[in-house]
């Protein structure tokens, strides 16, 4: 299971920004979502992660550079 709270977090962390808090935060509520979890592998528990994540969490996505030229 720690494997795919590593790998939950780390996409996570790609898509909304963090603060050391909030990273705290969110992983505690992860671990126990995924602990409650049926078993499954970790491909499974990574992606049922990642959208109770994006579910529950109320802060902005970050947003992509322009790929405009100006």
């Amino acid at each position: 299971m720690q494997t795919a709270i590593e790998k939950v977090m780390e996409t996570f962390c790609m898509m909304r920004p963090l603060t050391a808090s909030q990273t705290a935060s969110v992983r505690a509520d992860l671990a126990k979502f995924l602990a409650k979890q049926p078993e499954s592998d970790e491909h499974d528990l990574t992606i049922a992660g990642l959208r109770y994540l994006r579910r529950t969490t109320a802060l902005p996505l970050r947003k992509a550079p322009s790929r405009r030229w100006k």
